[in-house]
């Protein structure tokens, strides 16, 4: 099946057997639905995922916002922005040259790789089983524990190896266990490792304590609800379609 481009497609309750494709700046809405097939995008307007199951996700540009979700195989966005709230991905998760990933309260059974994010990312209250890596980001990253990009009241874990290397973002490592090794090399600021942060196996690169007055800080500056503001702009063209929708009447198919 294709959304075409400039299209709307909102659904729930619905079973899509085979793919789906998602054209430019057109717009894919699924509540409580299955995809059986891959779910792919190629410079649409969005995706919003919600108590829904998918097989895969291969998107290019536009955004990509699943809440409640899961997602059966890999899982990868390129040039776009990716926000996962209480999914669980049973493959990889990818977020090449995105605007921003961010992961809240979910579980990534695959390896996870955020690369080239120009506003950085936010692990929170999650665990990804695989090898991670965060390499060439910017702005900022927040794994684990509080920061400017939002609060983080649970611990996350990495069951493997995590990599945080050449980056010039504010990288923060806290309130998180990895059962691995560290890799912190080439970072520009270095990572700053928080007092809640526990690295089981062994640390390569270099990094620097979290000093009181930063942490502080982190707590007190203005949080950016990069969800909310997916989450805002999904609702008003979802609205607009059932609108447009309704304004047409019946198909009569």
């Amino acid at each position: 099946m294709t959304v075409e481009a400039g299209a709307d497609l909102v659904a729930a309750g619905a079973t899509f057997n085979g793919a789906v494709n998602v054209e430019e700046n057109a717009y894919l809405d699924l509540t409580d639905t299955t995809v059986k097939g891959t779910l792919t995008t190629d410079s649409a307007f969005g995706t919003h995922l919600e108590k829904s199951n998918l097989k895969a996700v291969d998107a290019t540009e536009g955004f990509v916002y699943a809440v409640d979700s899961t997602l059966g195989g890999n899982v990868s966005t390129d040039s776009g922005e990716l926000y996962v709230s209480g999914s669980t991905l049973n493959a990889a998760l990818t977020g090449e040259g995105n605007q921003y990933t961010d992961v809240y309260d979910s579980t990534v059974k695959g390896a996870l790789t955020v690369n080239g994010n120009a506003l950085g990312g936010v692990f929170c209250a999650s665990e990804v089983y695989g090898a991670a890596k965060y390499s060439g980001n910017a702005d900022n990253l927040q794994i684990g524990g509080e920061g400017a990009l939002g609060p983080c009241a649970g611990a996350s874990y990495f069951g493997g190896n995590l990599a945080i290397t050449d980056n010039t973002a504010n990288s923060v490592l806290d309130n998180a266990i990895v059962r691995g090794s560290l890799t912190a090399t080439g970072n520009n600021p270095v990572l700053v490792v928080g007092e809640l942060a526990r690295i089981r196996g062994s640390v390569t690169g270099d990094t620097a304590a979290a000093s009181a007055s930063s942490s502080r800080s982190a707590k007190q500056a203005a949080p950016q609800d990069r969800g909310a503001e997916l989450a805002e702009k999904s609702a008003e063209r979802a609205a607009a379609a059932k609108a447009e929708a309704h304004e047409a009447g019946k198909s009569r198919l």
